[in-house]
């Protein structure tokens, strides 16, 4: 159980059983949309004191599908770019952040790269888009 003292699972909407139980098993924080929305650093509470650094593991399926359609596992509910950007933002001003990675997209869908500006500029990366000022 002390490998996942360090893991935040935030913006979850739909979980199958078997990870239902192991977010228990191993007391993994769980952060929803709903408290990231009503408190932007509902993700920074979760984190251990101790925490100093923290790699971000983005799976933009966190974002609502009305707003990003190009999503691995489209569920409804999720958070707007905007309102990603501002927990990732907050994440920043609390933390050094060492690394990204960003998944679940799916490039087959059709999709506007600018929406994602807010989130990408949040993490530093909006500098290598075209669309992004």
């Amino acid at each position: 159980m002390q490998a996942f003292l360090q893991v935040v699972y935030a913006g979850v909407r739909d979980m199958d059983p078997a990870e239902q139980s192991f977010i228990a098993q191993n007391n993994i924080p769980l952060v929803t949309v709903q408290q990231m929305r009503a408190t932007p650093n509902a993700v920074v509470h979760a984190m251990p004191a101790s925490t100093e650094a923290v790699y971000i593991h983005l799976d933009l399926d966190v974002l609502d599908p009305e707003s990003w359609p190009a999503l691995q596992c489209p569920t409804p509910g999720g958070l707007l770019p905007e309102e990603l950007a501002q927990v990732i933002s907050t994440i920043h001003s609390h933390y050094k952040v060492v690394g990204t990675a960003i998944t679940e997209f799916q490039a087959e869908i059709k999709y506007k790269a600018s929406v994602l500006c807010p989130v990408l500029d949040a993490l530093g990366l909006s500098h290598n888009i075209n669309g992004c000022d």
